[in-house]
């Protein structure tokens, strides 16, 4: 019977019922223990946008997403891998953080919008506005 209440205390506590996770960590319930949540899954922090009906201000980096895959920096055609070193070495050598316009033509889908958000995120831009056609080019 002591045993009995011993084990409807711990339930109560909520002890003996698995793992406790910590920050950083999620439950595994499969193998029911706490994993480290990798780094490249963590949620980047939220873009900011831009007020409505604003003219684009002067930014550091205007990238052109293409039908292609490939990018545009500036006016220079670039590969994705070519274009996140390149960004990466003009971060690295900014004194304040760099920004970014990503022009975004029609007919792109949403996935390719987020890898090019990711792959400049990654490479440590720090604000990235997204420039659409215009309603009247439409």
């Amino acid at each position: 019977m002591r045993l009995r209440s011993v084990l409807a205390a711990l339930a109560l506590l909520g002890c003996g019922s698995g793992p406790t996770c910590g920050e950083g960590t999620e439950l595994d319930e499969a193998r029911n223990e706490c994993v480290r949540i990798p780094d490249d899954e963590a949620v980047p922090p939220p873009v900011e946008p831009l007020p409505v009906g604003e003219a684009t201000p002067e930014v550091d980096l205007r990238i052109t997403l293409q039908a292609d895959g490939s990018y545009l920096l500036g006016t220079e055609p670039l590969e994705p891998e070519t274009l996140r070193g390149r960004v990466g070495r003009r971060v690295a050598a900014a004194n304040d953080p760099v920004e970014a316009v990503l022009v975004t033509p029609d007919g792109i889908g949403h996935d390719r919008v987020v890898d090019a958000l990711d792959l400049l995120r990654g490479a440590g831009v720090a604000r990235i506005a997204l420039q659409t056609a215009a309603p009247e080019a439409r």
